[in-house]
């Protein structure tokens, strides 16, 4: 059965967060009481009694990016494999890979073999490198993202971080990162932009194509590189 090799997201596209705030030239902007929550949490860590705060492990993951593509964006733009390099030594430490793969592939996962679980996971880790990367570079409006405070129960594992996009000529733009703690460490599992989820987005269509054509030959579309999401695309339909 054959399909179009566009395959795209409804709105935005969730990872347009992380590229949006990376490609930003404009300082993030934080409230005097986030910021002072985020400094304590940030001394807590360094003393080894405390993960780092959620929030904090964001905005330095999104400010040490930022900074290196500012440095090197030459260099990245003429050298692809360095640039994907840095966002896999970088941003993909941040995401826990196998657990999204997993509610990606929703009941899938459980029919699965392991092998197949593993050659998704890596293909759509892969997928998701290099078209969202590739726009951190082309990403030339003019940002300012604010990180609002962080409310969270003490002890809890799972949290989000909801920060706005601002965009000139456009309405503050809601996104959210949805973390947990895996082994005391805080890593993002989700994003959603206005309340869309790129989890639930990509299981929605990735289920079809399994329910049409199998998960192998889904897996062998995102290995080879013909299956390719949009940031901005709109839904081939369900």
């Amino acid at each position: 059965m054959s399909h179009d090799k566009t395959f795209s997201l409804p709105a935005a596209g969730a990872l347009l967060a992380l590229i949006a705030l990376i490609g930003s030239g404009m300082p993030l902007t934080v409230s005097a009481q986030d910021a002072a929550a985020s400094a304590e949490a940030t001394t807590e860590a360094e003393t080894g009694s405390e993960a780092k705060a959620p929030d904090v492990v964001v905005r330095e993951a999104v400010q040490r990016v930022r900074g290196l593509i500012q440095e090197n964006a030459e260099t990245y733009t003429e050298d692809k494999d360095a640039f994907y390099a840095m966002i896999d030594r970088e941003i993909i430490p941040h995401f826990d890979m196998p657990y999204i793969a997993r509610l990606v592939l929703g009941r899938h996962a459980r029919q699965a073999e392991p092998e197949q679980r593993r050659r998704f996971a890596t293909a759509f880790k892969e997928t998701l490198t290099r078209t969202y990367a590739d726009a951190m570079l082309q990403y030339n409006s003019s940002v300012e993202a604010e990180f609002l405070p962080l409310r969270m129960a003490e002890d809890a594992e799972r949290a989000t971080v909801d920060t706005r996009l601002k965009v000139e000529d456009g309405e503050p733009i809601p996104i959210s990162f949805v973390m947990h703690k895996v082994d005391g460490e805080w890593l993002i599992y989700d994003i959603s932009v206005e309340g869309i989820s790129l989890v639930t987005n990509f299981r929605a269509q990735f289920n079809q194509r399994i329910r049409e054509d199998g998960l192998d030959a889904l897996i062998e579309r995102l290995e080879s590189g013909t299956i390719e999401t949009s940031p901005t695309g709109s839904s081939g339909g369900q």
